[in-house]
C-alpha cells in the first residue's frame, strides 16, 4: 500500500490541494479512522486532518499553519516509533507545499541534519538513511520580477486563465499608482470576483475559483504543482 502525507503552509494550501485532488484526480472522501491501523497510529498526534484516496492512494492532508510548523511536524513523525512500524507496511511519502520565498527545501534539509540525519538527493527528492523515506517538496510561487515566490503566483495565473476580462482592471489601476506585483494583482481579482469584504470571503471566492475551473485549466495554469502530483498520485 502506498500512503502521502501532505504537510501544508496554510489555509490557502489546504483549499487548493484538496480541489486539485477532487477535481483533477479524482479523489474519493476516506474516514481518516479507518486508514489502516499503523499508518493511523503513526499520524494520530497530527490532529485535524483530511483524508483522501485517489485509487490505491491514501492522502493525509495536514494543514500546519507555517513552514515553522512544518518542520515541527516533520520532526515530531521522524521521532515517533510508529513510523518504523507503519514503513513495513505502507510505502510512505512525506510531502511538503511551502512558498519558495521561505526556502522550504533547505530548511527541511538543515533540520534534517540538525537531528542526526545524512538526507541523500534521489531524483529531485530527498531519501532519509537508513528509513528510506522519501521527503518531496513542492515550492509554490514564480520566479519572474513580478513574482512574490508565493502560492499566490500560481493562482494569479490560474484567474488570468478562467478571467482574461479582469487585467483590464489591473491595467488601470497600475496606470494610475504604479506597478502592482503578483499578489496585489490577485487580491484586486478576488474581491471583483466576491464584491464582499473581508479575508474570510476571501478564501471562499478561491474555492469558488478551483471548483469553477475545469481541469485543463488547473493543469495549466498550475503546471509545476500537478506534475508532482501525478507522480505522488500513480498507484
Amino acid at each position: 500500500m502506498r500512503a502521502v502525507v501532505l504537510l501544508l503552509e496554510g489555509q490557502t494550501e489546504e483549499i487548493l490541494y484538496y480541489t486539485l485532488l477532487k477535481r483533477v484526480y479524482k479523489a474519493q472522501e476516506a474516514n481518516c479512522a479507518e486508514t489502516p491501523e499503523k499508518l493511523r497510529d503513526l499520524l494520530e498526534p497530527l490532529g485535524r486532518r483530511k483524508c483522501l484516496k485517489v485509487r490505491q492512494v491514501y492522502v493525509a492532508m495536514c494543514n500546519c499553519s507555517g513552514v515553522e510548523n512544518i518542520k515541527e511536524t516533520l520532526k515530531l513523525l521522524l521521532k515517533r516509533r510508529e513510523l518504523a512500524e507503519a514503513l513495513r507496511d505502507t510505502a510512505i511519502h512525506i510531502v511538503i507545499a511551502a512558498d519558495r520565498d521561505e526556502r522550504p527545501a533547505q530548511a527541511i534539509k538543515d533540520m534534517l541534519q540538525s537531528l542526526g540525519y545524512t538526507p541523500a538527493e534521489s531524483g529531485g527528492t530527498t531519501v532519509i538513511p537508513p528509513l528510506g523515506l522519501p521527503i518531496h517538496v513542492i515550492e509554490q510561487g514564480g520566479r519572474e520580477d513580478t513574482a512574490t515566490g508565493q502560492i499566490e503566483d500560481d493562482l494569479l495565473k490560474l484567474v488570468e486563465l478562467v478571467h482574461p476580462d479582469l487585467t483590464q482592471a489591473a491595467a488601470r489601476l497600475e496606470e494610475a499608482h504604479g506597478a502592482l506585483d503578483n499578489k496585489q494583482k490577485l487580491l484586486l481579482y478576488l474581491a471583483l470576483l466576491n464584491r464582499r469584504p473581508g479575508i474570510r470571503k476571501l478564501y471562499k471566492a478561491v474555492k469558488r475559483l478551483l471548483k469553477n475551473a475545469d481541469e485543463t485549466a488547473l493543469r495549466q495554469a498550475l503546471k509545476n504543482i500537478v506534475e508532482q502530483l501525478d507522480k505522488l498520485t500513480a498507484a
